[in-house]
């Protein structure tokens, strides 16, 4: 059995707007959370999806996304994380 981390997401289009929307794309579960991403997952025309520099990434530096809208208050962002993928951090 393949076990792989699937993860809701909080999905931006290309113009930045936000569709809430879920999806399964098992490569971006082997992608680790970070309260300081290196980058960000943007879903573009047919739910495509690409994950896009946010800053730039060294040769060798794992690349991280954050699992919650990094837009959100520290507080929301905890509690979410907390509720959703119990993690104790940010």
């Amino acid at each position: 059995m393949l076990r792989a981390n699937v993860h809701t997401r909080f999905i931006h289009d290309e113009e930045g707007d936000d569709s809430g929307g879920q999806g399964i794309y098992p490569p971006l579960g082997f992608i680790r959370h970070s309260c300081d991403p290196s980058a960000n997952v943007v879903f573009g025309e047919g739910g495509r999806a690409r994950v896009v520099a946010m800053k730039d990434i060294k040769p060798g530096e794992e690349i991280t996304i954050s699992l919650v809208d990094t837009s959100k208050a520290r507080q929301l962002r905890s509690a979410e994380l907390k509720n959703v993928y119990n993690i104790d951090s940010c």
